[in-house]
């Protein structure tokens, strides 16, 4: 519930507060200039969310908004925060505490991020943010750029083995707390450095041997009641971790070890830095200022994502803005055929370098740039990449892709994929052809145009300050909404951060 909040700035504990901290003589902080921005609009939005007259009185809006925002300019801790509020009389002016107000516990700082700031909240302070700095004429938007950056997983990385191990421990949690007899599964072990075939193998016995016993205790009963049981077998998570430890040892790709798969984070997935290097966890994509390196737009994705999928819904959002970009940079990944055409529609210059890779999509498959290979649907990979040039001549004229063989084999939509019978996989013949982005590769092509094109290096510092200043190497929690929020909650402090610095080389 939410109370009437007098105004502070004429409470008499602010009133001392503002004399301690002049007494004191205490220095400028960059976090007193986030005061310039009125978040009054993103205030109401939340407060919407409150009940207004049952519950115990919350603490206000602003207050625990600037709150979220001092605990992500700063890096603190729920715990650290609150230390800090009780200590630092500047940032408990900055949040709107009064000298001998209470602060908010670590808990209730906790479920006000978790409950009340949304992606759609977090979204619209992004939105409220940059529409000020356009007013405060700091954003031009004149020159864009688009990047995507990857961060780490917090979860560890398990192996087809380890994966099974803990399903079978999850459902020897429920046997052991639900039955009345002791019915118990020995978990195998897995001694360390062996090989992801010979602990499958050592794993899968055992998942066959516990299905094949839980099969036989059920069919003992007329009424599907597992003997000594307290509740029915169609107990949704004990039927969920049957289906799913079924599935897996049937799953040729998990068991090989070519999906990466983790129970505390289910969202994470592997993508490639470049052939051989690739990391467990997520994408963040961004357009960015480039004359002002703010940043405009952002949006998390799975590990696995192709860069510039969903580049149209990111330029929506920086032309919500009101500003009208006249430029667009970005690297080879995003030379393709929809963000060339979107680009055009929306009659924006693209200053992109000319990449082949862009010749090769294709209907049904995804194309990775850093990995130089396709994907399907089901997982499986381009394993090998053949160039047929023209005759006395270096130019490419076809390439050729094929998958897996095995993985083919196995595949349920072999019948339909792999349609020549004298081919044991499919592949993927790419013809070039450069008539399609003709408009785009003769503006690279004029005087001038790569030095427009180099400016897109400006992006990678952002990208240093989103993971090296505000810990953006690793993911702080679990899941594709967490993942999002903490990708806004960044790119927001990265702006204010950018404000701050400009202010003060101003005085």
């Amino acid at each position: 519930m939410l109370k009437d909040q007098e105004n502070k700035q004429l409470t008499i504990d602010t009133i001392e507060l503002d004399n301690l901290i002049e007494a004191l003589g205490c220095p400028t902080s960059k976090i007193d200039y986030i005061n310039d921005f009125d978040f009054s609009e993103i205030v109401e939005e939340i407060t919407n969310s409150y009940c207004l007259d049952n519950g115990r009185p919350a603490y206000p809006v602003e207050v625990m908004l600037k709150t979220i925002i001092l605990q992500y300019f700063e890096k603190f801790t729920d715990r650290e925060v609150v230390w800090h509020l009780q200590s630092n009389l500047v940032y408990k002016r900055f949040v709107g505490l009064g000298l001998y107000d209470n602060v908010p516990t670590y808990s209730t700082i906790a479920k006000f991020r978790i409950e009340r700031l949304n992606e759609d909240i977090l979204n619209n302070l992004l939105t409220c943010l940059n529409i000020q700095l356009i007013k405060k004429k700091e954003i031009k938007g004149k020159i864009i750029s688009i990047d995507a950056t990857h961060s780490a997983s917090k979860a560890k990385k398990l192996t087809p083995g380890e994966y099974l191990n803990q399903l079978l421990k999850q459902l020897n949690e429920i046997l052991k707390f639900n039955t009345a007899e002791e019915i118990s599964i020995d978990i195998p072990k897995i001694p360390r450095g062996t090989s992801i075939k010979e602990e499958v193998k050592t794993v899968i016995s055992k998942v066959k041997e516990t299905l094949e016993m839980l099969e036989s205790l059920e069919n003992e009963d007329e009424e599907n009641i597992i003997p000594g049981l307290k509740i029915s077998i169609e107990m949704e998570e004990y039927q969920s971790l049957k289906t799913e430890l079924k599935e897996k040892i049937e799953d040729e790709r998990f068991l090989k070890g070519l999906e990466e798969h983790s129970l505390s984070d289910p969202d994470a997935r592997v993508g490639h830095k470049s052939k051989n290097k690739v990391f467990y966890g997520y994408k963040d994509e961004l357009i960015a200022d480039i004359e002002s390196r703010y940043i405009l737009a952002t949006n998390t994705y799975p590990g696995n994502y192709c860069d510039g999928m969903e580049f149209k819904e990111l330029l929506d959002k920086v032309l919500k803005l009101g500003i009208k970009p006249e430029k667009l940079l970005g690297d080879k990944a995003y030379f393709k055929g929809e963000i060339l055409k979107t680009a055009d529609e929306k009659e924006i210059q693209p200053y992109i370098p000319i990449n082949l890779g862009s010749y090769k999509e294709k209907e049904g498959f995804e194309y990775c740039k850093d990995a130089d290979q396709f994907t399907c649907k089901h997982g499986n990979e381009t394993v090998s990449v053949c160039k047929i040039k023209e005759k006395d001549s270096e130019i490419t004229r076809r390439v050729v892709y094929t998958f897996n063989s095995k993985m083919c084999k196995i595949c349920p939509d072999r019948k339909e994929c792999v349609t020549e019978k004298k081919y044991v996989a499919k592949r993927i013949e790419c013809t070039i052809n450069y008539g399609v982005y003709n408009k785009c590769a003769a503006v690279m092509q004029k005087e001038g145009a790569k030095e427009i094109a180099k400016q897109r290096s400006v992006h990678e510092s952002i990208n240093h300050e989103l993971k090296n200043v505000f810990e953006g190497k690793t993911q702080q929690s679990y899941g594709l909404i967490s993942a999002r929020k903490n990708g806004l909650l960044r790119a927001l402090m990265v702006n204010f951060n950018r404000y701050a610095l400009n202010k003060m080389k101003q005085e």
